[in-house]
């Protein structure tokens, strides 16, 4: 099981077992804080009685340290895993609401004889179970590790399977593509005593729109918005192997490469670009809206120069995709790697990105994400977005909206891959638990919080897994939790100035206004680029064609397409994403279940 997860820590390997033998931790570390031999994990303080496996990083561990010697404490490590251990011993699991980090983590206290599962705030550290059915339980940052634990029989996953198929990046993300293997749930712990072998699952944050909160002076919530994002910046930059960041040219990487640099002497930007893109040079920049025919991971590549051009400590290192790139042995690691399907081919990008940063000798990378979800960055995207309050229900969006026009649903509601009533049963399921209690009389913002509970959680799996495969940790600035706190205390009239293209996300253009050249902040908004249409359809053609004989055979394609579809998908007028999709179906199960 260790051996599995060398990936995520190729520093070192520890295991620990409790004396009575029933508990076993395994480790794999990631040196990034105190890095020498006195922080190799599973970490133990036989002066507490605690052991810890422990994946992240606590961002403000030298100021829980300080505190925590002013109490008496005393430390044999310069880590923040110590901390941990000493934060809990004096706070219980109320010291989960004083650390600012990404974590996950296993304890053993053998004064309560019971052990703590905990997840970070937003959830950008993954943690996922399987629970026997003699009371066992078996955890790890990933599902291929739990699979190779003798007692675990797994089969893929269909409600997971359908779920993402229906909702894409809104699916359930409580489920994994395997049965019986779930995850636990963002901002909280589950308490197992080993005795009674009971267990109790609790929230300790949660991110819910508030009621009745009233906007203050526009400078007052810019100037918190400001202290707010420099702050995580600031945090999230402390390493004892230095760091680099991710830059797309737009806002929000730019707003954290461009506050990075000011703190620090000398900062690495790390940007994608598609070799084989079919575009002229960009001569004089492209205009702000760039409806020129230029592609967008040139505009994209313009815009990440000339931020590094404006700062002269960023080095912007542009990591080239080349066409060998999307190679069915490239689609098969990043499968592995996210143990489900790519939702498309911008993955194998992101894969590549993060092998080039590896490859420069970087541990640590902070990265744009987050602030989209919930500071309404896709409100020009989609009539989604627009919605009025009185349509903004469970009832309204599983009966009426999400059937006909949720963005991204793959087709999935038409009839013909999935019957609508199992969509629809779907959809109701997933909603029903992500909106309890959503009744802020914001109706834009219960979206976002929403958007928060999906999308978001979608988004930092597959940051976290496809960095991880390189032995990279993501740092994500934009969703320190204080800063997602602040999102929900700002009305949503005040994110949006009016529904055209570049006003979405219209607080944090302002706000940022002097921090990055205004260039960037008044480009439109722009998802990372795909691959040229020409190329990815060709690719997404050959290897269908290659492969058909071999999905036709599949149990798991042929019980989420139409067997006619499956028989006939280059002539059946199937999309380039739902080829795509079929295809990745069938390498997930012949990668994990051999077939």
């Amino acid at each position: 099981m260790v051996d599995t997860l060398a990936h995520r820590g190729p520093d070192g390997r520890g295991e620990w077992v409790s004396p009575d033998g029933r508990t076993l931790f395994g480790h794999r570390r990631l040196s990034i804080i105190g890095p020498d031999e006195r922080g190799a994990q599973p970490f133990r303080s036989d002066a507490l009685d605690l052991t810890i496996t422990f994946n992240g990083e606590i961002y403000n561990y030298p100021e829980l340290r300080a505190e925590l010697e002013a109490r008496g404490y005393r430390f044999v490590s310069d880590t923040d895993t110590e901390v941990i251990l000493c934060a809990y011993d004096a706070w219980g699991l109320g010291c989960l609401n004083r650390f600012n980090g990404i974590f996950a983590f296993g304890l053993f206290d053998g004064r309560r004889d019971r052990i703590v599962l905990a997840r970070d705030h937003v959830g950008v550290k993954p943690l996922v179970y399987w629970e026997g059915p003699d009371g066992g339980l078996v955890f790890a940052s990933e599902a291929k590790a739990i699979l190779a634990h003798p007692a675990v029989k797994s089969a893929p996953c269909l409600s997971a399977i359908r779920s993402t198929w229906v909702h894409h990046l809104w699916q359930d993300n409580r489920m994994t593509w395997f049965e019986g293997i779930r995850n636990l749930e963002p901002g909280s712990y589950m308490v197992i005593d080993r005795n009674s072998r009971r267990r109790e699952r609790r929230t300790y944050w949660e991110l819910v729109p508030r009621v009745g909160v009233e906007a203050g002076s526009y400078d007052h919530m810019a100037e918190r918005f400001r202290e707010l994002l420099t702050d995580a910046v600031r945090l999230q930059t402390r390493s004892d192997v230095g760091f680099s960041t991710t830059n797309s040219g737009g806002l929000d990487s730019s707003a954290i490469t461009a506050i990075a640099a000011g703190m620090h002497p000398r900062v690495d930007a790390f940007t994608v670009c598609y070799e084989f893109d079919d575009a002229l040079p960009l001569q004089g920049g492209p205009s702000p809206d760039f409806k020129t025919g230029i592609s967008r991971s040139s505009v994209d590549l313009w815009h990440a120069r000339l931020l590094a051009d404006s700062l002269d400590n960023v080095d912007l290192i542009e990591v080239l995709v080349r066409e060998n790139c999307f190679s069915p042995h490239l689609i098969d690691a990043c499968i592995y790697g996210l143990e489900q399907m790519p939702y498309d081919t911008r993955i194998m990008a992101l894969y590549r990105l993060y092998e080039e940063i590896h490859d420069a000798g970087h541990k640590v990378t902070l990265i744009g994400q987050g602030p989209d979800e919930v500071w309404l960055g896709y409100y020009y995207d989609d009539a989604f977005w627009r919605y009025r309050p009185e349509q903004l229900s469970r009832e309204y969006l599983a009966r009426e909206h999400f059937p006909s026009d949720l963005p991204f649903a793959w087709d999935a509601w038409n009839g013909d891959f999935m019957s609508p009533e199992l969509a629809r049963a779907s959809s109701a399921e997933n909603l029903s638990h992500h909106m309890a209690g959503f009744a802020s009389g914001d109706p834009l913002n219960d979206l976002c919080a929403l958007g928060q509970r999906t999308i978001l959680q979608s988004i930092l799996l597959t940051e976290d897994r496809m960095s991880m495969c390189h032995s990279v940790e993501a740092r994500v600035p934009w969703v320190d939790y204080r800063l997602m706190e602040l999102a929900f205390e700002v009305p949503s009239y005040v994110k949006i100035d009016s529904p055209d293209d570049n006003h979405a996300k219209y607080f944090n253009r302002q706000a940022l206004r002097g921090i990055v050249p205004d260039a960037i902040i008044d480009r439109r908004k722009s998802p990372l680029p795909h691959p040229p249409e020409s190329y990815r359809d060709r690719v997404v053609r050959d290897l269908v064609q290659q492969s058909l004989p071999e999905m036709r055979r599949s149990e798991l394609v042929t019980s989420v397409f139409r067997r006619d579809f499956v028989d006939n998908a280059l002539t059946s007028g199937l999309s380039m994403r739902q080829l795509f999709t079929m295809y990745s179906l069938w390498r997930f199960e012949a990668v994990f279940f051999g077939s």
